[in-house]
């Protein structure tokens, strides 16, 4: 599964059980884009980070032409934004003790 991740541009995050999904900090630690598939989900400090600069949200309607989003953030350019800042997204979101 890790190889397989590892070797992705997007990782589909469907809805947990719960309001957010750990798919979507896995693939963070993968160095992956995660794509967000939850309309509603909460996510630590989202009143201070901007999680649009590091993924990218597919509402279920938008799900048939989820191919075209995601090939128009590539040829757009954002899909490098992202991906250069997934690991630095996933330090920050994560629990570190002592803190870093």
């Amino acid at each position: 599964w890790q190889k397989m991740i590892s070797q992705s541009y997007y990782y589909l995050c469907p809805p947990g059980t719960g309001p957010q999904t750990v798919r979507f900090f896995e693939t963070l630690y993968s160095d992956v884009v995660p794509v967000n598939m939850a309309e509603e989900w909460e996510v630590p400090f989202e009143d201070y980070v901007d999680y649009s600069q590091f993924s990218v949200n597919v509402w279920k309607k938008d799900i048939p032409k989820l191919k075209e989003i995601l090939r128009e953030e590539i040829r757009s350019g954002r899909y490098k934004k992202m991906k250069a800042l997934t690991q630095q997204a996933y330090r920050h979101l994560s629990w570190h003790d002592p803190p870093q």
